[in-house]
């Protein structure tokens, strides 16, 4: 039982601050939003979104930033150092 108390934190921790905004998003993402009020409109605007020809550059952009930068991090993660410091 005290094994639960001292795991408690972090599970609460991960359910308030990651599951809950996951799979918010993924609700809200159902709607229309303006100022006054809210349709639902379904799947339609994650149709809209894999229709967009921007998207899959903008996916394929993220990526490459992150395979390009992932070895700095990296090293400075191994190396303990600031990720601003220069040689």
């Amino acid at each position: 039982m005290a094994g639960y108390l001292f795991v408690a934190p972090t599970v609460i921790g991960f359910l308030v601050f990651v599951l809950v905004p996951t799979f918010s998003i993924f609700f809200i993402a159902l709607y229309k939003w303006d100022l006054i009020a809210n349709r639902l409109r379904g799947v339609h605007n994650y149709v809209a979104m894999f229709n967009d020809p921007h998207y899959f550059n903008t996916l394929k952009v993220s990526a490459l930033y992150v395979l390009y930068n992932l070895p700095t991090i990296l090293d400075c993660l191994v190396h303990g150092t600031d990720f601003k410091e220069t040689d």
